[in-house]
């Protein structure tokens, strides 16, 4: 298990899925699924954890976020500092959201939503997308409706928005799961994506991400 900020972690969950699929190994699919699974409600918010919304309660308990061995870093207390201080928790918010704005959140979203097609194309045996969609599909949305509107919506206390000139097509295989092949609403998706095809405004290229709109667009 990587101990590093999340987006490291699901980009190498996302590669032990896909070596365990190449090479027909389920003892290494297993070992991915519980990372991923680990993984998820660490990275992830989820009003599951009522108590980070009243600062009046100094007892987080239960409520925190799931911590994995070496996640206290970035400082303390935890989970403010890990999560590199958010000033709301708000559905879709990332690990790393308020981190730089630029590729690490995009790498993240792109690698569970890749983890999930890869579950996908084997029969879904884990159910990732239905599993983890309140996780994943707002935070498509959040990460979507700050690139459209330019700013971080007040997740980090408005802080100049600033991807750094990081822009990847981190969002065509979520979209194609959720809004094509199941009909769920991703408006704030939908209008960044569109924007992305017609604009070419993909200033990023890296790795697989750079070809999604080609693979993923439309594509059942």
């Amino acid at each position: 298990m990587c101990t590093g900020n999340g987006n490291i972690d699901l980009t190498q969950i996302d590669a032990m899925m896909s070596m365990a699929v190449f090479c027909d190994d389920q003892t290494e699919w297993n070992a991915a699924i519980a990372r991923y699974q680990a993984r998820m409600p660490a990275y992830y918010y989820s009003s599951a954890w009522p108590s980070i919304n009243n600062p009046t309660n100094n007892d987080v308990g239960n409520n925190e976020p799931a911590t994995i061995g070496g996640d206290t870093g970035n400082g303390t207390p935890f989970p403010q500092a890990f999560w590199f201080n958010p000033s709301q928790w708000i559905a879709g918010l990332e690990q790393e959201t308020c981190r730089d704005n630029g590729h690490h959140v995009q790498f993240a979203l792109d690698a569970a939503m890749e983890c999930a097609e890869i579950d996908y194309h084997q029969g879904s045996p884990n159910a990732l997308y239905a599993t983890y969609q309140p996780y994943l599909l707002p935070a498509s949305e959040l990460l979507a409706h700050q690139f459209v509107t330019n700013t971080d919506l007040g997740a980090c206390g408005n802080t100049p928005w600033n991807p750094q000139g990081q822009v990847l097509d981190t969002f065509e295989i979520g979209y194609n799961e959720y809004a094509n092949r199941l009909g769920q609403p991703m408006t704030w998706t939908g209008q960044w994506l569109n924007s992305l095809r017609a604009n070419g405004s993909t200033t990023w290229i890296q790795f697989n991400i750079a070809w999604e709109t080609l693979t993923h667009d439309g594509v059942n």
